[in-house]
């Protein structure tokens, strides 16, 4: 075996261990406590932060989609907490919004 061969093997061997001792490290480290989980965060709220912190950035539509966010979907989620909003009762949102929209545009 040349000289080379067996440094690569050491220097793999080495970083191997290395590993393993970061992980046990990890290991022995103390686990990160656990914050009392609250009631989480309502949709109205995080709207209201939408609103606050990424209405700025948004060129002219702000307005319209305050409007319309105040119109349809504050109506039907803005006192439900977001982890319990299941993706069916979007897509039955949405399909309501969609009938709504055709119903209107029918003669």
């Amino acid at each position: 075996m040349c000289v080379s061969t067996i440094c690569s093997v050491h220097l793999r061997l080495f970083s191997r261990e290395c590993r393993a001792f970061a992980v046990r490290g990890a290991e022995d480290a103390a686990p990160p406590k656990q914050t009392k989980k609250g009631k989480g965060i309502i949709l109205g709220e995080g709207f209201d932060i939408f609103e606050d912190k990424w209405f700025p950035n948004l060129k002219n539509s702000e307005e319209d989609i305050a409007r319309r966010y105040y119109a349809h979907t504050a109506p039907l989620f803005a006192n439900k907490p977001i982890d319990i909003i299941t993706s069916l009762q979007l897509e039955d949102y949405s399909l309501t919004l969609f009938r709504k929209l055709n119903a209107a545009a029918s003669p």
